[in-house]
């Protein structure tokens, strides 16, 4: 049998503006994936990108997000920010959101992709009953200083560890 050379699963994690949110999961997938005990398979067979459904003018990610990227072994300073497109949405094979209007938004650009586009939070298993819609969310830490993207780095991490683990158990 010939080694799978190539890649056989694109995932791509969205927020509003790709300055924060969704280029930290991006980057932690990249980096997680690397330190858990996995698949070389899985490892070498992901395409792993991030695009905002604001993000117009190809930014830089935060200060912040860069701060806190780093602290967890990652760099993101070169980072620019993408808009959202319907191609991007067909083209990958898993969108995971920050948000429900995330979810919502991408809907509403590919209507012929709903059944690959869900909350990441919903999708590892923790936006199960919450005890408020804001649960199943990954929180927006946009000027609310540094404690606030530690927070939401540590959300983002817990997701994308059990992410991992999801994608390795199910062969991906």
């Amino acid at each position: 049998m010939a080694d799978f050379v190539g890649v056989f699963l694109k995932i791509l994690f969205v927020c509003t503006g790709n300055i924060c949110r969704s280029p930290l999961a991006e980057v932690f997938l990249k980096t997680l994936i690397k330190d858990e005990k996995v698949s070389a398979y899985l490892c070498e067979g992901l395409e792993i990108f991030s695009a905002g459904t604001s993000a117009y003018f190809q930014s830089g990610v935060t200060k912040e997000a860069i701060e806190i990227a780093r602290k967890y072994g990652a760099d993101l300073s070169l980072h620019r920010s993408r808009l959202l497109n319907k191609k991007m949405i067909e083209d990958a094979d898993l969108i995971l959101t920050m948000e429900t209007r995330h979810r919502e938004f991408a809907k509403r650009l590919a209507p012929g992709c709903l059944d690959k586009i869900f909350l990441l939070k919903d999708y590892v298993g923790e936006g199960n009953q919450p005890k408020n819609v804001y649960e199943h969310e990954i929180s927006d830490p946009i000027g609310l200083g540094i404690s606030a993207y530690e927070k939401c780095a540590k959300e983002i991490i817990k997701a994308i560890k059990k992410l991992i683990i999801r994608l390795d158990e199910a062969g991906a």
